[in-house]
């Protein structure tokens, strides 16, 4: 089942955010101040 997982974001928060969805992740970002995200992989499920 493809949950999201909360994570942490390190800074640089929009390179790590870039990269992410490089990768093929789903990144739900909650705001640009802060550092949290819900991110899930459509095939692999959480990270």
């Amino acid at each position: 089942e493809n949950k999201y997982e909360m994570v942490i974001l390190p800074h640089p928060i929009e390179e790590v955010v870039r990269r992410l969805k490089e990768e093929g992740y789903i990144v739900q970002w909650l705001s640009e101040e802060g550092n949290v995200a819900f991110v899930k992989h459509p095939r692999d499920g959480p990270i």
